[in-house]
């Protein structure tokens, strides 16, 4: 009887003891695995169980279920595994496998034919591809802007494949039962499409640009409530493929593929082997703790990504330690656009363009030798005078008249044919329309009593008409005459404001910030006329040389395109035909991070 107290009591104190253990152990990791809940989903038992859900989950960090004798997985297991891998290297990939087991529900692997595939590589093998856009909910990728600007971090939630976490369970002598949540990032750092001349491809074009040594991708391993060592003889999903944690230290981690027959050992602040190729640390930049793997893939030289190629044509897929990502470059969104174009016409220079209602305008706008603004003496006038006395304008001369507006104005040019006096009678006459309107005024020219009304959709327009058949008009219609300049709005709300000089004029370009992408700011652009045709000032636009065509080429960030040629000078972006051709809406970088699924 005694002997069977105290069996019974030594029972007890194994009891109570085992379960003080198990709660020091809960304690221990509820912590973080709170955090962890409260940022990201949890992974619960089969499924994903969302933070409102977690309190329905089977498992969770504090529920350490015991694992039989029969779930342990020792070495042999793993040379087991090794061995079938090396007898069906030469077989058909595992998917296509599966799929004569389960065609109706897997959808094959569809190898590029170009591609010999002699065995299933995870580093070159083609998969089925998914894909989405370099962009997010607020802001869209736009030219010279970085992707880490515009996209975020990338997780499981994005590629449920490739970035899938997961659930690891141990039972060793060492350290007893374990388990451990574990989950995957991606981070795009650097890239941006930008417009030049590539010299590989000896061709000008927009493409994706990385510059040597900068991070492309940044991945990142993160344990929850466990170390890596714990798991060691598990097997761990890695960018879309399976592997076995088959040997893990202090600062070195060893896995070799289930799915694949790659071997990866990541060295903490040294260089990574995969398939026994030492790939530097330049190069791959691994960190390597306990309880996470950071990695940074770092550009091994300049790459330049022109439309319709991926980074997988410039850097070996075993970088990227994996087959199933990527990233291409498809062009410059298509939208629809419109052409401003300065041409030398004789001896003067014209102005073509459409105005906000696509009405199309062709004035002389500069005469060389000697330097004019007009033609034959007739000006061209696009500043309102000092008052309405300042009598500017004369019979022949062309002239700007706004409606107020800049956002969505609507801008005409109109000709002074002829001032009768005697018959208080005005007449203009509008190129556009090839037709001759009159407009009555009362009063003695050159008092201020001689006054008519200008009505040009549905703004007045006051004119004062002066001596030797003069007038002076307020032809931005803001109700008075005071040295206002009047710009061109041109189609999709471009402003073009001119100002003139004794030997020059000066057309500047300004798209409003409000139609660029993510921008508190006006883009301006400026271009110089003169006896020597047109320039376009680098400091405003460094454009590229195109010496096959003998011309100018440059592009800004909202897409406007200029096209600079005849006559042009190899040292000086200079020419006499300079033609823009400007977007109605900005185009964007269609860069397209793509997963394969």
């Amino acid at each position: 009887m005694r002997d069977q107290k105290v069996l019974e009591i030594s029972a007890m104190i194994l009891l109570v003891a085992s379960i003080l253990s198990a709660m020091l152990l809960v304690s221990g990791c509820t912590g973080r695995a709170y955090q962890y809940s409260q940022s990201v989903p949890q992974l619960c038992g089969d499924g994903l169980c969302t933070r409102e859900e977690r309190t329905t989950c089977d498992l969770d960090c504090g529920a350490r279920t015991p694992i039989t004798d029969e779930e342990v997985l020792g070495q042999d297991w793993i040379s087991q595994v090794q061995e079938e891998r090396k007898q069906t290297a030469n077989q058909a990939p595992v998917g296509q496998r599966d799929y004569e087991v389960e065609k109706e529900n897997y959808e094959p692997v569809t190898p590029d034919p170009g591609i010999s595939v002699l065995h299933y590589d995870s580093f070159e093998q083609p998969l089925p591809e998914v894909g989405f856009f370099v962009a997010s909910r607020y802001n869209l990728l736009s030219i010279g802007e970085k992707i880490s600007e515009v996209m975020g971090v990338l997780t499981a939630a994005h590629l449920r494949e490739v970035l899938k976490g997961g659930l690891l369970r141990s039972n060793t002598e060492a350290f007893g039962p374990q388990s451990a949540f574990y989950q995957q990032r991606i981070q795009l750092r650097s890239g941006r499409v930008v417009f030049g001349y590539d010299e590989e491809s000896r061709v000008i074009s927009t493409y994706l640009e990385y510059l040597e040594g900068e991070p492309i991708i940044d991945y990142l391993l993160v344990m929850d409530c466990g170390i890596l060592k714990f798991f060691e003889g598990q097997i761990i999903n890695f960018l879309g493929q399976e592997y076995v944690l088959s040997d893990v230290s202090n600062s070195t981690l060893t896995m070799t593929g289930v799915t694949t027959q790659d071997v990866i050992m990541f060295r903490n602040s040294k260089s990574t082997i995969i398939n026994g190729e030492e790939i530097s640390t330049y190069v791959l930049n691994v960190t390597f703790s306990h309880e996470y793997l950071r990695i940074i893939l770092n550009a091994p030289d300049d790459i330049r990504i022109l439309p319709a190629q991926s980074l997988t044509d410039f850097v070996k897929r075993r970088l990227l330690m994996t087959n199933r990502i990527d990233i291409t470059y498809e062009g410059l969104s298509e939208v629809d656009s419109v052409d401003v174009h300065f041409r030398k016409v004789g001896d003067y220079t014209r102005l073509d363009f459409q105005n906000n209602l696509g009405q199309e305008y062709t004035i002389p706008l500069v005469e060389r030798e000697p330097f004019f603004v007009g033609s034959d003496d007739n000006e061209f006038v696009f500043k309102e005078g000092s008052g309405w006395n300042d009598y500017i304008i004369g019979e022949k001369d062309w002239f700007i008249i706004n409606n107020r507006r800049e956002e969505g104005g609507i801008t005409t040019i109109l000709q002074l044919t002829d001032v009768s006096p005697e018959n208080g009678l005005l007449k203009f006459k509008d190129p556009n329309l090839d037709e001759v309107f009159n407009i009555y005024f009362e009063g003695t020219p050159g008092f201020q009593n001689a006054t008519g009304d200008l009505l040009v959709y549905g703004v007045n327009h006051k004119v004062y008409v002066g001596p030797n058949k003069t007038l002076s008009i307020d032809l931005d219609g803001d109700g008075q005459i005071s040295h206002d300049s009047v710009p061109i709005i041109s189609k999709g709300n471009t402003i073009i404001r001119l100002a003139a000089e004794d030997d020059n004029l000066t057309a500047t370009f300004t798209t409003p910030a409000k139609l660029r992408e993510n921008s508190n700011q006006d883009l301006k652009t400026t271009i110089i006329l003169d006896n020597d045709g047109i320039i376009v000032p680098e400091e405003s636009l460094l454009m590229e040389r195109d010496s096959k065509e003998e011309r100018w080429v440059g592009l800004t960030d909202y897409g406007t395109l200029l096209v600079l040629e005849k006559d042009t000078e190899k040292k000086e972006q200079r020419g006499y035909d300079l033609l823009i051709n400007q977007p109605l809406s900005q185009r964007l970088a269609n860069v397209i991070f793509r997963a394969y699924e």
